[in-house]
């Protein structure tokens, strides 16, 4: 069986402070990106754990939160977007760790010590080259805007994600056209999360453009 603390305490040397039951958040988070990392169980009994690493910015996700609720189904009204520990552009450790089945580990299969270095390692060397650097604004866009693992549209909310791109690109400065022309490559990634909606594609991509240079103003009423 896999204690809590033997993976708190492994996570620690890596960077990871327990805040949660089975959530870390990274100790070099940046003021614009903070890193989590999720682990659950599931099974009956519970015989498999699971892994998760979310990224985010928290004005670009309270943004997505609100795009969602007011232009996708009625479902998304039901999105919670306060929470202060959760993360919308979440992704599965495991699937590039290689852990099977169903990207997760056995708990029985191995003893403790060894799930915990195949967490370890699974963070160390396939998750940290891909996150560990990804600290200021521009970083997480062009890591939201790829479609490449261990970050794929598929693996999240495509009309949240869309709308995290489009706010901080107006945040960076990009111009209409440009974030226009980005998004419009994710189309068929939207049209599932968009089911339901009033707005299609198009529209959906138009409005929060828009949307996003409002916020901003707001935000900062003085640029």
């Amino acid at each position: 069986m896999l204690k809590e603390k033997t993976i708190t305490l492994r996570l620690k040397e890596l960077g990871y402070l327990r805040c949660g039951r089975f959530i870390y958040k990274a100790s070099w988070s940046a003021p614009d990106v903070e890193h989590y990392l999720y682990f659950s169980t599931y099974g009956s009994p519970k015989e498999f754990l699971a892994g998760d690493f979310g990224v985010r910015n928290e004005a670009a996700q309270s943004f997505g939160v609100k795009c969602v609720r007011a232009y996708g189904g009625a479902i998304y009204r039901l999105v919670e977007q306060d929470e202060p520990m959760r993360c919308y552009m979440r992704f599965p450790l495991g699937k590039i760790a290689g852990w099977s089945p169903r990207w997760s580990l056995t708990l029985s299969n191995q003893p403790e010590a060894d799930l915990v270095d195949l967490i370890s390692e699974a963070v160390r060397y396939q998750l940290f080259p891909v996150i560990r650097e990804v600290t200021n604004l521009g970083r997480l866009l062009s890591l939201l805007e790829k479609d490449e693992e261990p970050v794929r549209w598929v693996h999240v909310n495509g009309a949240m994600r869309a709308a995290q791109i489009a706010y901080l690109a107006r945040l960076l400065g990009m111009g209409t056209a440009e974030i226009r022309s980005m998004l419009r490559r994710r189309e068929n990634e939207l049209v599932a999360h968009l089911r339901g909606a009033t707005l299609d594609c198009a529209s959906y991509i138009e409005r929060i453009i828009d949307d996003a240079e409002v916020s901003l103003r707001v935000r900062n009423p003085s640029t």
